[in-house]
């Protein structure tokens, strides 16, 4: 079991912010100096520093300075010309976009292709998504 503390400046939502319009600092948490204890990639504890440190003595800890650390963040949105495409090499991004995303984008010039995309894309849509189009004009 592999136990160790990243210390820094954190900041993460607590509830969805839309739920709080007027107040939304209620749905997030700063910590200016935080302390998030992680044991074979599960998050154990986090808060402030001082508090998490004295209940967690001996843990290596990474102080991660000039940086805002966003736990659990996850990037949910989808553009739907690139569905064919999810899961595809990682890159950089542009050279991922240059081999992967403009090439299967410039498909949907075909509008059989761009058809089959978009019922392939919303059958198998979250319930919620962000998503993106690019338009072309077709001759």
């Amino acid at each position: 079991m592999t136990t160790v503390g990243i210390r820094g400046t954190f900041f993460d939502f607590v509830d969805d912010p839309w739920k709080h319009v007027g107040n939304e600092p209620a749905a997030a948490r700063f910590h200016q100096d935080g302390l998030m204890v992680v044991t074979d990639g599960v998050i154990k504890a986090f808060g402030p520093y001082d508090k998490i440190a004295a209940a967690h003595p001996g843990v290596e800890v990474t102080h991660i300075k000039d940086r805002i650390i966003v736990p659990g963040f996850i990037d949910g949105h989808i553009h739907l010309p690139q569905t064919r495409v999810l899961g595809a090499y990682g890159e950089q991004l542009l050279p991922w976009l240059q081999k992967w995303v403009y090439p299967e984008e410039l498909k949907y010039r075909d509008r059989d292709y761009a058809r089959e995309g978009v019922k392939r894309f919303l059958d198998r849509r979250p319930v919620r998504s962000a998503d993106r189009g690019t338009s072309y004009r077709y001759r």
